[in-house]
Formats: structure tokens, C-alpha cells, sequence
């Protein structure tokens, strides 16, 4: 009898530490409903079940990092081209400048475009376990007592 109270309670245990809300936090990162950052690998076991959430997450991250690479290149031309301008003292604004610029505006709407599939996926995977907008259709598990016995109710 003991075997069985213990299995079910470890089994209630692991469904309810699963089924966590996942929040947007910024800049591309995911926590769960506390507030605490989860690292990408973590967000990828979580959204394993709906593989459509998955991809649009997965996406939005690939855009992240594309919008980084074209961020970075577009600032690292100009800064080069800058640094030989000074060094050559004529024809500074080269191909160089004009490629970074043309770099660092490609990454804006790159940038911007990452985080709203990201806040997708989460109001997705949100909505597909059943939290939704409203706060109060949280799993619960409440201990019972009664005349007829004791127990554990467990209410999505």
C-alpha cells in the first residue's frame, strides 16, 4: 500500500513540475512562470511535444543569431573602414562603409522579427497546455480530508 501512495505521489510530482508556464522574457530568452531564465536546450525538451512550436521557436532563433551576425559585421566593416581612412587620409568612405551600412540595416527588421516568433511559440505552447491568458487555470493539487477518508485532489 505504502509502494503505491509513493508511486502515485511521484508521479503527481513529476506531471505537476512539467507542466510549468513559460513567460517572454527579453532579448529572446524564455523563463518559466517564477521569472527564472531557462536556458535554450531546457526550452527545447519543454517544447518537444508540439513540434510546430518547436520549429517556430527554433526559427526565431535562427533569426537571432542572423540578426547578431549582420549586426556585428555591419558595425566591424565601418569600424575597419574608419580606422583605414584615417590610416590612408583619402577615400574614406570605401565599399567597405557602404556594405556595413547596408549590413547593419538589413539586421533591424531581422532583429525585431526574431522576438515576436519567439513570444509566439510561447503564448502557443501556453495555450496548448492550458493557461491561456488567465491566471487562475493553474493546475492545482489540494489535500482532502473527509469522513470517508483522505486525499489528493488534482484539478487542471
Amino acid at each position: 500500500m505504502l509502494k503505491k501512495i509513493v508511486v502515485f505521489g511521484l508521479l503527481l510530482f513529476v506531471t505537476y513540475s512539467n507542466a510549468q508556464k513559460l513567460v517572454y522574457l527579453k532579448n529572446g530568452n524564455v523563463g518559466n512562470s517564477d521569472g527564472n531564465k531557462l536556458s535554450p536546450e531546457m526550452v527545447r525538451q519543454l517544447l518537444a511535444t508540439n513540434t510546430d512550436v518547436l520549429d517556430l521557436y527554433n526559427s526565431g532563433r535562427s533569426q537571432k543569431s542572423l540578426g547578431n551576425f549582420l549586426l556585428i559585421t555591419g558595425f566591424s566593416a565601418n569600424f575597419t573602414d574608419l580606422v583605414f581612412g584615417f590610416a590612408r587620409k583619402s577615400g574614406y568612405p570605401s565599399v567597405l562603409t557602404y556594405a556595413g551600412l547596408t549590413s547593419i540595416a538589413l539586421a533591424i527588421p531581422v532583429k525585431i522579427g526574431f522576438s515576436k516568433k519567439i513570444k509566439k511559440a510561447v503564448d502557443d505552447y501556453n495555450t496548448f497546455h492550458g493557461y491561456g491568458l488567465n491566471e487562475n487555470d493553474r493546475i492545482k493539487i489540494e489535500f482532502i480530508a473527509s469522513v470517508d477518508g483522505v486525499g489528493l485532489k488534482y484539478t487542471f
